[in-house]
């Protein structure tokens, strides 16, 4: 260590070196602080004003929820209605109701359809129709079972029941609505 000394001492090239480099360092050291103390003081602008804006978001999250609830809500409603049948396709869905009442046991005393009031709702139409049908009470449990589970979308409106007396029959007439594209 004292050899490196003593050369720095008496070599004039290695001290304008050695001396250059200090000058450097200390260029480099002030050039860095000089560009980064205005910088600091924008990136600590800008970093409260994140904070704010995030603050801000938060604030207005349930919003936002709002927003996407809407907007999930109308493509899953747009799924559904493509579901539903169309207006031309509604004997089809009372023929289906027909045959499930058929396959069920019931019995039809006079089938036909009553169309009720229709509640339009923009491209959706709600049709009610009455059925009679007769049949044991295991059939008609069976019937509005399958009715209520069935893949048509079916809503009961009304259901009036009544006995043929001294028969195991029953009378049923079942009031039901269904939507239909218009």
């Amino acid at each position: 260590m004292n050899t490196i000394i003593e050369l720095i001492k008496k070599n004039r090239k290695v001290q304008a070196l050695l001396l250059g480099l200090a000058a450097l360092v200390v260029c480099d050291l002030g050039f860095y602080l000089l560009m980064t103390a205005p910088a600091r003081g924008k990136v600590s602008a800008l970093d409260a004003k994140l904070q704010g804006v995030k603050k801000e978001a938060r604030a207005r999250e349930g919003e936002y929820k709002v927003y996407l609830s809407y907007d999930s809500g109308r493509s899953e409603l747009q799924r559904f209605k493509e579901l539903l049948p169309r207006r031309s396709e509604y004997t089809q869905t009372i023929m289906k109701v027909y045959r499930m009442a058929k396959d069920d046991g019931m019995k039809s005393t006079s089938f036909g359809t009553e169309k009720k009031a229709v509640a339009q709702a923009g491209d959706l139409e709600q049709l009610s129709f009455s059925m009679p049908v007769t049949g044991s009470y295991p059939e008609v449990r069976k019937f509005v079972y399958d009715v209520e589970t069935s893949k048509l979308f079916l809503n009961i409106e009304s259901l009036g029941l009544s006995s043929g007396g001294d028969s195991s029959e029953i009378s049923l007439t079942i009031g039901l609505s269904t939507y239909v594209r218009l």
